[in-house]
């Protein structure tokens, strides 16, 4: 969120999260930056990446822990937003803080994205991406290698399907923000003065207001506890109603989540099952992992271009100091790529890195 504010592109909108098929761009967005971040494992994801070059089969996760991500992400959606808004801590800029846009906010989305801009996502721009129906895998292509017409038809077409998606739930959710700016107005200007008491009952009313999953006999209690007052006002909100036992097992085991969400659970639980099944899960994981690859062996070697002798020759010409020269029996720049190739014999760790570089007077 704090990346678009900064980079002035509009905060996406979480049902565009969920289509890796149609939307690649946005799907590669959520699961390296919210899907690895709450999977909290990073030898896990390393070793997913790593081992055997990628070319394993070790599963970043689960279909029940997507599905909970999922449903965590729609449950706190609006609640994260309104929490960061109102803390000058978290954007300190008013006028940023005023600015800033959902998805949800525009009748058409304008061409920068958070998927397509440099700085937030490292998917890079020089190619494009698609799921192949018929071999069953993600194809990386080139927009220099490809005809124009073809690359610009399949950028309408998921610029198309993110549009939809965001259509189809514009109404309920600009209700939502223009509820959550109201209360942002109200409570960002006192939040500094806020003990930590006052910080508490303001999340309170935020998770009260903007809960999205009830049971039909909680409704009436949100309703009565939402009136998100913020300042000395938020200490004044009813707080949400105390969790109740929704439901007994047979063992009479206690179920503190509502029916709506369990349902909501089961519907993602049940679609996630069916990718995995038909191979769209596997065949993605499989163009993350080599994806990663390229990625993170092009960072390295973008990180040799400036070599230590080189920096130091330029700072001889400016300051009388010693010119110095790399020792004839240093790796020359091709043994260097080839060090990070991904054709090495290690096929269990990351590339290694290269030689070390010694220098001695001219």
């Amino acid at each position: 969120m704090i990346d678009c504010v900064v980079n002035g592109v509009p905060f996406p909108a979480y049902e565009t999260f969920e289509d890796r098929q149609n939307l690649p761009r946005r799907f590669f967005l959520y699961f390296d930056k919210i899907y690895k971040a709450g999977r909290h494992n990073k030898d896990l994801w390393s070793a997913a990446v790593t081992r055997k070059k990628g070319k394993n089969d070790i599963a970043f996760g689960t279909p029940v822990f997507e599905a909970h991500l999922r449903t965590t992400i729609q449950e706190n959606y609006f609640p994260w937003i309104c929490q960061a808004l109102a803390n000058p801590k978290v954007i300190q800029d008013l006028d940023l803080a005023a600015d800033f846009k959902t998805e949800y906010d525009y009748d058409e989305l304008p061409e920068k994205l958070a998927c397509n801009c440099p700085l937030i996502s490292d998917l890079p721009l020089s190619s494009e991406y698609r799921y192949n129906t018929t071999t069953k895998a993600f194809e990386t292509i080139s927009i220099r290698r490809t005809p124009e017409d073809e690359i610009s038809s399949l950028r309408l077409a998921e610029r198309g399907r993110l549009q939809e998606l965001v259509d189809e739930n514009k109404v309920e959710r600009i209700a939502t923000l223009t509820q959550l700016r109201e209360m942002v107005d109200q409570i960002r200007p006192e939040y500094m003065k806020y003990n930590r008491d006052q910080k508490n009952k303001f999340n309170l009313a935020v998770k009260s207001r903007f809960r999205k999953f009830l049971d039909p006999d909680d409704k009436d209690n949100d309703d009565d506890g939402g009136d998100g007052d913020g300042g000395n006002q938020s200490t004044s909100v009813t707080p949400p109603p105390s969790k109740k036992q929704k439901r007994q097992s047979p063992q009479h085991h206690k179920c503190r989540v509502s029916k709506e969400k369990l349902n909501a659970f089961k519907v993602e639980m049940e679609h996630i099952t069916r990718e995995t099944l038909v191979g769209l899960v596997p065949a993605w994981e499989t163009f993350y992992k080599g994806t990663i690859r390229k990625l993170t062996k092009k960072k390295t070697q973008d990180s040799e271009t400036l070599r230590p002798a080189d920096f130091l020759m330029g700072l001889g010409a400016l300051v009388d100091v010693p010119t110095w020269k790399r020792n004839e029996h240093t790796s020359s720049p091709s043994n260097v790529d080839d060090a990070t190739s991904d054709e090495s014999d290690d096929d269990d760790e990351s590339a290694p890195l290269p030689h070390a570089i010694r220098m001695v007077p001219a």
